[in-house]
């Protein structure tokens, strides 16, 4: 998939020759672009679906770093900011808002296409890191396109060993030694049980294979 596709960009300018020169530019592109004539239209108009926000400062009724604010504190949309205000103070000001990018009007269209390309592409890749399983060792949490998956221990253990090495076959003694370890009172069939359960888990959140049985070994991590 390019850059292009499916990339929606939020476009908010109170300057209406430049807002529709940066609409038709990104248009051009292949972008879709919704556009806002001022901080308070473009804080109606925005969603954390937007690939890609690029917003002016200066505007009537809402500032853009307000709305840079409210964006914060709603998503981490990637945001471009468009700006007459050209000194060091002003450009770190909104970058310690929030921005990602401080752009400084005037500004030459290629080099803002070739920012707003940039800024696709590392969000495509974040987007695309978050995909699957993740497992997060620090808070003991596992999640599943982004989104929080709610295992015991046992299972956030098992789900752990096994996606720390994706593809490699597990026997349900390797397992049962890392997650319950040699004191358990437990007995190998608890692995088939929390497995089970975890694969019951993740079915209801749509992942239907995490965990593929191996005949004859075991388990395999496939998330």
């Amino acid at each position: 998939m390019s850059d292009q596709e499916s990339a929606k960009i939020l476009l908010v300018e109170d300057d209406r020759e430049i807002r529709e020169m940066v609409k038709e530019m990104l248009m051009l592109a292949g972008y879709e672009v919704i556009e806002a004539a001022d901080g308070v239209a473009g804080a109606a108009a925005f969603n954390p679906d937007f690939n890609l926000v690029v917003l002016d400062v200066e505007m009537p009724y809402k500032s853009g770093l307000e709305l840079l604010k409210e964006i914060r504190d709603k998503s981490d949309t990637p945001v471009l900011i468009l700006s007459s205000r050209a000194k060091i103070p002003d450009r770190v000001l909104g970058l310690d808002l929030g921005a990602d990018d401080y752009l400084v009007k005037p500004f030459e269209v290629d080099e803002l296409m070739a920012r707003v390309r940039a800024h696709l592409r590392r969000q495509k890749r974040k987007n695309k890191a978050a995909e699957g399983v993740q497992v997060d060792q620090e808070t003991g949490r596992v999640y599943l396109d982004g989104q929080p998956v709610e295992l015991t221990a046992r299972e956030f253990g098992v789900v752990s060993a096994l996606a720390a090495h994706p593809g490699k076959n597990f026997s349900r003694e390797e397992l049962f030694e890392r997650v319950w370890g040699h004191d358990s009172d437990a007995t190998t069939r608890q692995v088939a049980l929390v497995v089970s359960k975890i694969r019951s888990k993740f079915k209801k959140l749509g992942k239907n294979k995490v965990i593929a049985s191996v005949w004859g070994v075991g388990y395999r991590f496939e998330g």
